[in-house]
């Protein structure tokens, strides 16, 4: 374990390891901590009922850069893909920092969406080329609890931020932070020019072949996606609209969503076909799920509870404890190999405990039962994503690094969107009709809830077929034409960036 961890910090991983954590910290401070000043920015602005825009805005622009930060990444390599990534989010937070009216702010969300998608993306295709498949696990975990400290002290700061010097500075002290973790991007493209490339597991079945979709392509699909996220967003967030396009909306933008997302993610994806497709399904559950029920207890506890933002910042912080502890306990070697279990196990604690949030509230529980339920959802979180980010990069055939990438954040983002926006629908139904106040929040927390019971069944798919990946022709006795890696045929880059070798020409 030791030789472990000092190989991640030794002279060989330090700035990249760095680096990485660094922008992933800063990522997950303006993501996930913001959540803390935005009632303040409410009272501010006047979002009203598009409060969840705030948030859903900026996953849906992460669904953009994360469509073209795949082929990018593939094609060109990583690291000019980060500087992008790193440029446009610093630009879209001073952008939010400096608003006056909420629809500025929400363009800045967006901005820095983008730069956020096309950066994650990047990062991950970093850990998969730079970093052997041993230590992956303990790389995932590190991240994750890069996601994790921002949220543990994040919502704290910025509360204090906000009570101190308003919440905009919030905002603004993303564009420093993100120069100067910036620093070691160079040093990641050094890495991947000398190192020995990615490794790959072997026993992955010839259906899993990676999905190679020109840049032109992918971007045409990355722009519908966002459109239909934009869409139902819109149908589900804008009670003002007519009736019509409350209507038809959110229908266009879930037709426009199946038409533009399957291609982007592994065969098989919707029918919870086993092993990394499932490993998708069950994330993009699990984090509509969370996302639902994170961005709005603040605005409960702020406004329903009558508690300041400093106790709302700390019950916040729990459930942050629990996702670090949840992804500590998933990368132990005793655990080794175990991830759908891992994911099973978290989404039933997760269904669980996103119960008892909602039940608690109903019963009007006090404060440390809804925090109790807080920690737990983020323990089942930490156990149940971090191992599909594991999974997801294990199972990936080889030259599919940058598509299993890409394919993550997309699950991950979009499940984001879509757990939101049907929160923000429930919210903004319970607040524009005669429905008790009581009964408000406990209707966001039963639409969470279902979205996370809907993961158990896929949550069981998740390890691959065995059948299928012991034996190669299973692709082709289930029908499927046999595929041959583009770096087994001598096509594939070593690395991301690296120069590609012609095929053999035949005599």
């Amino acid at each position: 374990m030791t030789g472990r961890r000092g190989e991640l910090l030794g002279a060989r991983y330090a700035a990249v390891t760095v680096s990485v954590l660094a922008l992933v910290t800063i990522i997950a401070f303006e993501t996930m901590a913001v959540s803390t000043a935005m009632p303040k920015v409410t009272q501010d602005l006047g979002a009203g009922a598009a409060y969840g825009l705030a948030f859903s805005l900026m996953f849906t622009g992460q669904l953009l850069g994360i469509a073209l930060a795949g082929a990018l990444a593939a094609l060109r390599g990583p690291v000019l893909t980060l500087w992008s990534g790193a440029t446009l989010f610093a630009i879209g937070s001073c952008v939010a920092g400096l608003a006056m009216d909420f629809a500025v702010l929400l363009l800045g969300r967006l901005v820095a969406g983008i730069g956020a998608g096309l950066a994650l993306v990047a990062i991950y295709v970093v850990i998969g080329a730079a970093y052997p498949i041993a230590v992956r696990p303990r790389v995932f975990a590190w991240v994750a609890s890069a996601w994790v400290l921002p949220s543990i002290i994040g919502p704290l700061v910025a509360a204090a931020m906000t009570q101190a010097w308003g919440w905009r500075s919030v905002f603004l002290i993303i564009a420093p932070l993100t120069a100067l973790a910036s620093l070691g991007i160079t040093r990641a493209g050094r890495l991947l020019a000398t190192g020995p490339g990615p490794q790959y597991r072997d026993d992955v079945g010839s259906d899993a072949a990676a999905p190679t979709l020109s840049l032109r392509r992918v971007t045409g699909y990355g722009l519908l996606m966002t459109v239909g996220a934009a869409l139902f967003q819109a149908g589900t967030s804008l009670p003002g609209l007519p009736f019509a396009a409350l209507l038809g909306a959110p229908v266009a933008g879930l037709a426009l969503l199946a038409w533009a997302v399957p291609p982007l993610m592994p065969p098989g994806t919707l029918r919870m076909r086993r092993g990394q497709p499932s490993v998708m399904m069950a994330r993009f559950l699990l984090m509509a799920s969370f996302n639902g029920t994170v961005a709005f207890a603040p605005l409960m506890l702020f406004t329903h509870m009558d508690l300041d933002l400093l106790t709302t910042g700390i019950l916040l912080t729990l459930a942050s404890l629990g996702w670090s502890v949840g992804s500590f306990v998933q990368s132990r070697p005793a655990l080794a190999n175990r991830g759908p279990d891992l994911i099973w196990t978290g989404t039933i604690l997760l269904v669980v405990t996103t119960g008892w949030f909602l039940v608690g509230d109903l019963l009007g529980a006090g404060t440390w039962w809804l925090g109790a339920c807080l920690a737990l959802i983020g323990l089942a979180m930490g156990l149940a994503v971090t191992a599909t980010s594991v999974l997801a990069l294990e199972l990936a055939p080889r030259g599919g690094h940058a598509a299993a990438s890409a394919s993550v954040q997309v699950a991950d983002v979009l499940g984001s969107v879509i757990g939101i926006a049907v929160a923000t629908a429930a919210y903004a139904v319970a607040t524009t009709t005669t429905l008790a106040e009581e009964l408000t929040f406990p209707l966001v927390w039963a639409i969470t809830t279902v979205l996370a019971a809907l993961c158990l069944p896929t949550a069981r798919r998740t390890a691959p077929d065995p059948d299928r990946a012991a034996d190669p022709a299973a692709g082709r006795a289930a029908g499927q034409a046999p595929t041959v890696s583009a770096a087994a045929a001598g096509t594939e880059p070593a690395h991301p960036g690296a120069p590609r070798k012609r095929p053999a020409r035949r005599r």
